[in-house]
């Protein structure tokens, strides 16, 4: 078997791309931890903060689960559309509101800036609500899975917006 033919075998395997889907999402992970380090110590606590603002312990299981959770659903998409054309533009939209909440954390800790982060996350809970819909069509299961991720980002928001309107 040549390399080309073992790599087509691969991305044609459901093990592989679930190890694929869950791979991406602890990358994303990755990044939104490393730019929350850098000032979840330091400058976050000196915001003012909405009451309702979770304590700090609570965002770890939380992400953990909902990245979970976003791999699954985006997997069981996967399984019924495979690598068909019409379903591309459905993974590409859900790669945009993936990357709209990875980048979340860099606008707001990385480079503190919780107005940017505001618009961001507006653009993530709009563009995920849309992810939700169409995956709807494809797997009820999966927008299921994602509907934990999108009350979430809609308490976030919240958050979000409080941050920014306590501290102008």
């Amino acid at each position: 078997m040549t390399g080309k033919n073992l790599m087509q075998t691969a991305l044609e395997n459901k093990w592989v791309i679930l190890l694929l889907c869950f791979l991406l999402v602890a990358a994303g992970c990755g990044l939104a931890a490393y730019w929350t380090e850098t000032t979840v110590h330091t400058w976050y606590p000196g915001l003012n903060k909405s009451s309702l603002t979770p304590p700090d312990w609570v965002f770890a299981p939380v992400w953990t689960l909902l990245y979970i959770l976003i791999a699954m659903a985006f997997w069981e998409v996967w399984l019924k559309k495979r690598w068909s054309p019409e379903a591309f533009p459905i993974y590409a939209l859900f790669m945009i509101q993936f990357l709209f909440n990875v980048f979340w954390s860099a606008l707001f800790f990385y480079l503190k800036r919780p107005d940017w982060a505001l618009v961001d996350i507006i653009a993530l809970w709009v563009s995920l609500a849309v992810t939700i819909y169409l995956f709807y069509h494809i797997s009820k299961i999966s927008a299921w899975l994602l509907l934990p991720y999108f009350l979430w980002i809609t308490f976030a928001l919240y958050l979000n917006y409080q941050v920014v309107m306590l501290n102008q």
